[in-house]
């Protein structure tokens, strides 16, 4: 418990800590008191204190504003005069984003120096002196001060113009900067739609070619004898290599797999394992391929005359992209898994992923085969018409692979005999459905997919291939992304997951406090992958880094609003403040309630009152100390408070109406936890008083939520209070022919008798009545607490009953006289 105060205590002086003023101004207020005393010691600790705040002038200036207005003139010019690239843009906006950011710091440290001056100087008063003149040094005091403050508020205002131009001139380039990207993007080609761009276009292919196919020929024919001598002699060089190659691919990939790779289990396998695995299978399906295209690369680059000849770029161009088309493809296979449903990292049935795999299977292969095909025309001195044929053929083919792809995912699959089945009842023709059936979600996103593909071909075949390019490029990009997203995240969770078992295990914690840890992290983690990915795709569409990393310096470290500086770093550490005092606040809670009040003979309904108001009064400690630490000013609380009376007076007044109500029941104690009170037609036990609600357990067991405003205005009977007696009373009819004296003394013996009775006051019995069937009497007696008691009743009736058989008086019932004339 020791420990718990002492933190508290900590935290407290912390936070405290961060609300004094720097040395300077303890300094300068010292000054001022002294000078109120010994006028005769002013003069020495005013000059400290007037040293102290040139200091601070002297680092204000260290800012040269000049010169950034200089920096920012020229940037303008150049803007004017269109004397700029793309590199020259991307660096004058990193520019702009640090200078912003540097003028923010230095309004904030220009206001808080202005506002120790302007307290130094509030700490002098009003002229005070009979005479009328004030002591010449505090006189020199007070107009060194108000200097300080007209300067200070001179170098903000001098600031805050600044900080609107470098706004201003960011504007600027980032329109500069738009105008650039897209003028690229945009740019007008000639279309190949057009009948004569698309021939000679076509010429050029057939060229392009014929030059790949007698590249070799070339080749080998500008070969001297001793050339094509060695070439002959070291033919069995790259068997040797590439057999070499194998050999050991198969070896590594056997290992791999065996130690590593897909293993038969009957447990279904961690989402982790499963990506574990993946990653490894995939390096052992393609170290093969790997290693084979890596030695016929290794062979080349070591014959000199084919590497420096076309054919030799043709040939290495073409064993990189089989390298990379092979690796893709290794990933594709370990990601869906279409023969290993274990381990399978998205929850699709066998035979889609199967023929979802054969889609991308073909549609890496034909993207390898175009990219290869753009990349080696530049060997051969291509025309524009050629490159633009090229790009438009591979702008169809990544058309043709969205279209492909998304009808293998989204696509109904059945077996043969569903297929049968569907032909024979589309030959039937049902002539009483009008309405045609609704589209499915599967052939929704074909159709958009589909629609998507032909209109960004379209824009390619119209002469913007560079845009349409972008526009397939950045689209596969983020399906990508969100895939990696989904891994990622699931990843993240079985981690989390399997961290409760091991804490449970280790340290014997308890799982529900684990689990609720699991689902704040949780809650924390997907976040901050959703602005991962956020930002990952905005920088892959083109957004400026220098643009999002301003914003995420803004959002983090603060922006203001309407004079509030509202800053994620200062949200978190108020949450976290917070949460540590409400847990500290939890932690006495209990050991006052569990420990320390167990001491003390104090009545129940007392302890749980002075816990409810020890919990109520740290929660608001709490709640002050969260502000404070995410550096909202308390003394601006008039304003706080009558920004809260207006939201008082419109939706939260019943709020606050419950949470005074709670207050005055815990302080007045109209009733407290235990008794048993009757409200509005509900009856039982007080279990819970809360702040805003009590909690009322009935007979039947069941809680009634009452808000405290409702206890407060409305009539309450409260059974026990003060104390637990109770009344009761039970009324018996007899027959006429009944001794009223025996039954009077039995009625008493049967009270008596019972435990439950008390002796004092002691039981009466009361003759009621004459009724039309019976004599009418009532039992009255005493009970010493109603909530133990209740059952007194009931056992007082059954002996009553007894009794009365035995003496054989007889319990009246109604009884009607018939007289015939």
């Amino acid at each position: 418990m020791k420990k718990i105060y002492l933190l508290i205590l900590v935290l407290a002086l912390v936070l405290c800590g961060g609300k004094f003023a720097p040395e300077a101004y303890a300094k300068d207020v010292s000054v001022a008191t002294a000078q109120a005393k010994n006028v005769a010691g002013q003069k020495q600790k005013a000059g400290e204190a007037v040293e102290n705040d040139n200091n601070a002038e002297n680092a204000a200036e260290e800012f040269d504003f000049k010169k950034i207005s200089q920096s920012l003139d020229e940037i303008e010019n150049q803007l004017k005069n269109n004397d700029f690239s793309r590199q020259s843009l991307e660096k004058n906006t990193t520019y702009l984003t640090e200078t912003e950011l540097k003028i923010e710091n230095e309004i904030r440290k220009l206001e808080k120096d202005q506002a120790y001056a302007q307290d130094a100087l509030a700490a002098f008063g009003e002229k005070t002196t009979d005479d009328g003149e004030e002591d010449k040094s505090i006189a020199e005091m007070r107009e060194k001060y108000s200097a300080a403050v007209n300067g200070y508020k001179n170098k903000l205002i001098e600031a805050n113009l600044l900080k609107a131009e470098v706004a201003r001139v960011s504007a600027l380039v980032g329109e500069a900067r738009s105008r650039v990207l897209i003028g690229n993007l945009v740019a007008e080609k000639n279309a190949l739609i057009v009948p004569k761009t698309f021939f000679k276009a076509v010429g050029d292919a057939a060229m392009f070619f014929w030059k790949i196919a007698v590249s070799p020929v070339e080749w080998y024919q500008s070969l001297n004898d001793n050339a094509r001598g060695e070439l002959y002699s070291k033919g069995w060089y790259v068997f040797l290599i590439l057999g070499l190659a194998l050999c050991f691919g198969l070896l590594v990939r056997r290992f791999i797999i065996n130690r590593w790779g897909y293993r038969r289990t009957d447990d279904q396998p961690r989402y982790w394992q499963k990506v574990v695995v993946a990653i490894v299978t995939a390096l052992a399906y393609g170290v093969i391929p790997s290693l084979l295209i890596g030695g016929c690369l290794a062979w080349e680059i070591t014959n000199k005359d084919l590497i420096e000849s076309r054919f030799g770029r043709v040939l290495a161009s073409m064993f990189f992209q089989a390298l990379l088309i092979t690796l893709t493809c290794a990933a594709a296979r370990v990601v869906l898994a279409p023969w290993n449903g274990r381990w399978r990292l998205f929850n699709i049935s066998d035979a889609r992923a199967e023929r979802v795999f054969r889609a991308v299977t073909f549609s890496i292969i034909l993207w390898g085969i175009c990219a290869y095909l753009l990349h080696i025309a530049q060997f051969f001195d291509p025309t524009d018409a050629l490159i633009l044929l090229l790009s438009v053929v591979f702008d169809a083919a990544k058309a043709f692979v969205i279209i492909m792809i998304a009808v293998s995912v989204f696509g109904d699959i059945k077996s043969k005999a569903e297929d049968v089945a569907d032909q024979e009842a589309e030959s039937v023709i049902n002539t009483d459905d009008d309405d045609g059936g609704s589209i499915n979600t599967g052939v929704r996103v074909i159709l958009f997919s589909t629609l998507f593909a032909l209109a960004t071909f379209s824009v390619s075949l119209f002469g913007y291939p560079d845009l349409a390019s972008f526009i397939f490029n950045r689209f596969f990009a983020t399906i990508i992304l969100f895939g990696l997203f989904v891994v990622v995240r699931k990843v993240v969770s079985d981690v989390l997951c399997r961290s409760i078992v091991f804490w449970v295990r280790t340290f014997k914690m308890r799982k529900r406090l684990l689990s609720k840890v699991d689902f704040l992290m949780s809650l924390l983690i997907t976040p901050i992958l959703v602005l991962c990915l956020v930002y990952l795709l905005l920088r892959l569409w083109g957004v400026p880094a220098s643009f999002m990393t301003y914003g995420i310096k803004k959002f983090v470290f603060g922006f203001k609003v309407g004079g509030i500086n509202i800053s994620l770093i200062a949200i978190l550490t108020g949450l976290f403040v917070f949460l540590v005092s409400i847990t500290l606040v939890r932690l006495f809670r209990r050991r006052l309630s569990d420990n320390l009040l167990t001491r003390i003979n104090m009545d129940e309904g007392i302890k749980h009152s002075l816990v409810s108001g020890v919990s109520f009064i740290g929660f608001i400690i709490s709640v002050v100390l969260a502000v404070s630490a995410m550096g909202v000013d308390l003394s601006n609380l008039a304003v706080i408070a009558g920004a809260l009376s207006v939201g008082i007076g419109f939706g939260l007044q019943d709020i606050i109406k419950n949470l005074v109500s709670g207050i005055i029941i815990l302080f007045e104690r109209p009733f407290k936890v235990g008794d048993w009170v009757i409200l509005g037609g509900e009856e039982g036990k007080i279990k819970q008083i809360n702040i805003r609600s009590t909690e009322l357990e009935t007979w039947t067991k069941r809680s009634v939520i009452i808000p405290n405003a409702t206890l407060i205005s409305s009539s309450l009977v409260n059974l026990t209070h003060g104390n637990n007696w109770q009344r009761q009373s039970i009324t018996v009819g007899v027959s006429y022919d009944a001794d009223v004296d025996k039954v009077t003394e039995l009625l008493i013996e049967c009270a008596r008798a019972n435990r439950k009775v008390a002796k004092v006051p002691a039981p009466v019995v009361v003759f009621k009545d004459f009724g039309a069937s019976s004599l009418d009497f009532e039992l009255r007696y005493h009970v010493s607490d109603v909530r133990v008691d209740f059952m007194a009743s009931s056992e007082i009736r059954y002996a009553i009953l007894k009794r009365f058989r035995e003496e054989g008086i007889e319990i009246a019932y109604p009884q009607l006289d018939i007289h015939q004339r």
